[in-house]
Formats: structure tokens, sequence, C-alpha cells
């Protein structure tokens, strides 16, 4: 019998077991050879640290255990999706005006079901033209100091310029983020003023409306012993 630390890391999106031992292979990031990351710039969590896809992929292959990198590349096809054929980056948007400003919290929750992360993806996947929209009202939400949106632009639910505060707050089957997203898409900001900001505008626990409030992606490694 001997002791085999493991981890068990459970995320939002699926748990995952992470045995160590002394049995090191060379490993890349993606399984199969020959692919790479169809989503280059997806942020992965990696424990320590958060990487885009394609620096840990350019950096391999690891000398690591096998389950390590039978973890590493559960991550590859799940965030990096190692492999898939998907969409070009039609533009070169970011969430963060600033293109020297990283995401600082890459795992917050954004738009139902994503992370900023992973709009930053869609927003350079999308048109040029909304570029500022992503900007204006999601980048904001994730904490980058955007300033260049004006109310000409983007829409505030909450009129005058005044952040939700709570943009993750669901209202029907979507956001208060997603609403005032698609408001500034589309153009309709009295009429989705009209509709929602009494729902999503009220002060939550004394908070002001000049700041937000964030729902962080759940993440929790748990060390288990197992004798095996």
């Amino acid at each position: 019998m001997k002791f085999c630390p493991c981890f068990l890391i459970l995320t939002i999106q699926f748990p995952l077991f992470v045995c160590i031992s002394n049995n090191n292979v060379n490993c890349s990031l993606c399984s199969m050879e020959g692919e790479v990351p169809a989503d280059d710039f997806a942020l992965v969590d990696i424990g320590n640290e958060v990487r885009y896809c394609k620096d840990i992929y350019s950096e391999g292959p690891f000398n690591i255990p096998q389950d390590n990198c039978t973890f590493l590349q559960n991550l590859g096809t799940s965030m990096c999706k190692c492999g898939e054929q998907q969409s070009s980056p039609t533009n070169d948007c970011r969430l963060c005006e600033d293109e020297t400003e990283e995401l600082k919290m890459p795992l917050l929750e954004s738009l139902p079901g994503e992370f900023c992360a992973e709009t930053e993806i869609q927003a350079r996947r999308d048109d040029e033209s909304t570029c500022v929209h992503y900007q204006g009202v999601v980048g904001v939400y994730c904490q980058c100091k955007n300033n260049k949106p004006s109310l000409d632009n983007v829409c505030r639910l909450c009129r005058d310029g005044v952040l939700l505060p709570d943009p993750t707050k669901a209202v029907g089957e979507k956001s208060c983020m997603f609403y005032e997203f698609n408001a500034s898409i589309h153009g309709t900001c009295p009429e989705s003023q009209a509709l929602y900001a009494s729902s999503c505008c009220q002060r939550i626990d004394n908070q002001t409306n000049s700041g937000a409030y964030f729902t962080p992606a759940l993440q929790i490694i748990i060390v288990l012993p197992l004798f095996i």
C-alpha cells in the first residue's frame, strides 16, 4: 500500500481529480499530435496563475506526472478547445481599452453562462463595431479601467452613467448586465430602462451605485488522502 495525494478541484463547470505520481511523461496541452488550441486567447486557471491557452501550448511539452498530464489535457479540451474548428477572430477587441491592461479577474461571471475571459473571446469574433459596447458594458463590470465609451454609445439602465449595483442579478431569463449590453448593441436604451431599471437599479446592502457587485466563479481545491 502506498500513499498518493489527490486533489479534488471543483469548478462551476466540472469536478476534476488530480493525483501526483512519480511516473513523469512528456505532456502537451492538446492530447492528439498536431492539434492546436482553437481558442488561443482563452484564459485557464492552472492553480497558481491564470494563463492564455496559446502560452501554455507554446511552452510545452512539459515533463510532468501522467495524472497531472490528464488534468492539463482535460483543460486543453474543455477550455482551449483543442482540435476544434472555430471561427477565427475578426478583430483585436479587448474588454480593457488599454492594450497593456490584462483582465484582473478573468473568472468573474459576465454575460449569462460566461466568464469575463470567455466574453472577451466572443468580442474578438463579433463585428468590430460592437467593441465599444463590450468595453463600455462588460469591460467595466469585469474591472477594466475603461473611460472612452460615452452615453451616446453605451446604455446605462440606471441612467446618468450610474453602474448596475448587481450586474449579474437575474431578472426573468437573463441578467441585468445582459439587458444593458443588449440595449447598447441594439440602440433600445429608453425602452430597456423603462422595462428593467426598477428591478436592476435597486441598491444592495447599502452599497452605492458607483460600484458593481460581482459573482466570482467558484473554484475550491481540497486535498484528500487516497490509499492505493
